[in-house]
């Protein structure tokens, strides 16, 4: 869960905005209208701010404890 959600926030600073995790379904739900991760970052930066800097005080004590 945690790795996986490193690896879409990693990728959000591609220039299309797609996660390589998503790939297809990225593509398939920018046809359709939906919106991508890399879009959905941008549009609620501050919110999406905050929950990194939750993710980042949990999740990496945590991930030096689990290695």
């Amino acid at each position: 869960m945690l790795a996986a959600f490193f690896l879409a926030v990693g990728a959000t600073n591609t220039s299309n905005g797609l996660t390589p995790m998503a790939g297809g379904a990225a593509l398939t739900a920018g046809q359709s209208g939906m919106m991508t991760t890399g879009e959905w970052f941008n549009k609620n930066f501050l919110l999406s701010t905050v929950i990194l800097a939750i993710f980042a005080v949990v999740g990496i004590p945590w991930m030096l404890l689990v290695l």
